[in-house]
């Protein structure tokens, strides 16, 4: 028996920010390269869809099924898992955040202001940014074009480093070849992503409760197509919609104080009444290698009682909201400081 055509063992990711949606730009392994953090080598970074799948339905005179025509309308599916970490330097208009890109696609402007990268969801009114991805597995190369996505982070063991996930649409742009997978330079390799250990979780008042884990979702609508039957594949892209983010934290059960205190959480009182509250939680110690989630204004939408072994823990479910109505996105932002 030969040695196998294709291996499943490695893979890479290039994505450069588009100047117009929809619009390829050329990437290179030299400046765009996603460090992926893989919980398994043989998970797929690129699923391929179809707007029509070519299936034409029943044949009249059988039970069978007619032959179908050509499919059209291609897009993909792409995870994109990353661990967040700082440049180790003074942040600049070229000195960024590793996930930079990334979150400039899951619709997050990004403001730097006296050495810090501040990043907020992107007004209705302003165009959204998209990239073009050349995703490498399989032996095989993947191209996308007018690649959207939204994000979430995950921390459930305490000492782990945070994942962050970004789920992307995009349209596949070319037919898949085979290919070499490329080797990306990869901004600070030699700086350790931050830990999970030694975070800091403020929930108003309520100061460095003692957390077991917690987990934040964008959940942003990404699942938008846009098709055009005039188009040679009608597949246009992806056109994003709203956002409804969520922050979920595992907490030890504490004092039942209300309002809200340094000493403790009343989470009946706080559901019952609809309080809103700050939250400010930080991963990492060291400047210019940390990073911080901050939501000015959020509900606890609901709450369960758990337990981790004799000790009583509570999960806390936290709504964000815009602090008006009108033309805010300060629910939340993501700071690199």
């Amino acid at each position: 028996m030969g040695f196998p055509a294709k291996l499943l063992n490695t893979k890479a990711l290039l994505a450069k920010l588009e100047a117009t949606y929809g619009t390829a730009i050329a990437v290179t392994s030299t400046a765009d390269g996603q460090l992926l953090a893989l919980g398994d080598r043989t998970a797929a970074i690129v699923t391929p869809n179809w707007a029509y799948d070519g299936a034409v339905g029943p044949a009249p005179g059988n039970l069978g099924m007619l032959k179908r025509v050509a499919a059209v309308g291609r897009s993909a599916t792409i995870t994109v898992p990353m661990r967040a970490k700082g440049a180790a330097a003074t942040y600049a208009a070229t000195v960024l955040p590793n996930i930079h890109t990334m979150l400039k696609i899951c619709g997050m402007d990004s403001t730097l202001n006296s050495g810090t990268y501040t990043y907020t969801p992107t007004p209705d009114s302003i165009t959204y940014s998209s990239a073009t991805m050349e995703a490498y597995a399989r032996g095989q190369k993947w191209t996308s074009r007018g690649v959207i996505g939204s994000f979430s982070i995950d921390a459930p063991n305490a000492g782990a480093i945070p994942l962050w996930t970004f789920d992307c649409r995009g349209i596949l742009d070319t037919a898949v070849a085979d290919a070499a997978i490329v080797a990306p330079t990869y901004p600070t390799l030699t700086t350790a992503e931050p830990t999970a250990t030694g975070i800091t979780l403020s929930i108003g008042s309520f100061v460095a409760p003692t957390v077991k884990s917690w987990s934040f979702k964008m959940n942003r609508s990404i699942e938008n197509p846009r098709l055009d039957m005039t188009a040679a594949d009608i597949h246009q892209g992806f056109v994003p919609a709203g956002y409804e983010p969520e922050f979920r934290v595992t907490v030890d059960s504490t004092a039942l104080t209300y309002p809200n205190s340094t000493s403790g959480f009343d989470p009946y009182k706080a559901r019952l009444n609809g309080e809103a509250f700050a939250l400010a939680l930080t991963v990492g110690g060291t400047a210019l290698n940390r990073w911080k989630l901050n939501m000015a204004t959020a509900q606890l939408a609901e709450f369960t009682e758990n337990g981790e072994g004799p000790v009583a823990t509570t999960e806390l479910v936290f709504r964000p909201y815009n602090s008006t109505p009108i033309v805010q996105t300060d629910c939340f932002t993501v700071v690199f400081d």
